[in-house]
C-alpha cells in the first residue's frame, strides 16, 4: 500500500516529503514563517496522509498566533491519528487562546485519558 493518496504521482509525493523535511528543520530552528511555507508546499504536493505534517504546521501556526488555523490542522491530525495525546494537548492550547475554554478542557481531558492517567 502506498503511503500517499492514489491520485498523486511518486514524484509529487517525493516533492511533498522533501518539503516536509525542510519545514521540520526550519521549525526546529524556530523559523516558523519559513517552515510554514514548506509545510504548505508539502500538503500541496500530496503529503497529506501523515499526521505529523498537520501537527508540525499547526504548531507553526500557533507560534504565529494563527490559532483558528492551528485548530483546523490539529483536527486533521487527530482524524489521521486519533490516539495521540500530544495533539489533543496542542489543540487545547489554541482553543484556550481563542477563548474556547470548554473545548480546551475537553481536549485536556482527552489527552489525559489517552495517556491512561487517572484524572479523578
Amino acid at each position: 500500500m502506498w503511503p500517499f493518496s492514489k491520485k498523486k504521482t511518486l514524484n509529487e509525493y517525493r516533492r511533498g516529503f522533501d518539503a516536509f523535511q525542510k519545514g521540520k528543520v526550519l521549525s526546529k530552528k524556530r523559523m516558523s514563517q519559513e517552515a510554514l511555507e514548506y509545510f504548505d508546499e508539502a500538503i500541496k504536493y500530496g503529503y497529506v496522509d501523515d499526521a505529523d505534517v498537520y501537527i508540525d504546521r499547526g504548531m507553526c501556526l500557533q507560534s504565529l498566533d494563527y490559532d483558528l488555523d492551528a485548530i483546523d490542522d490539529f483536527d486533521r491530525a487527530i482524524a489521521l491519528q486519533p490516539d495521540d495525546s500530544l495533539t489533543f494537548y496542542q489543540r487545547s492550547l489554541s482553543k484556550r487562546a481563542t477563548g474556547d475554554l470548554r473545548g480546551c478542557i475537553s481536549d485536556l481531558q482527552e489527552a489525559i485519558g489517552l495517556l491512561g492517567v487517572d484524572n479523578e
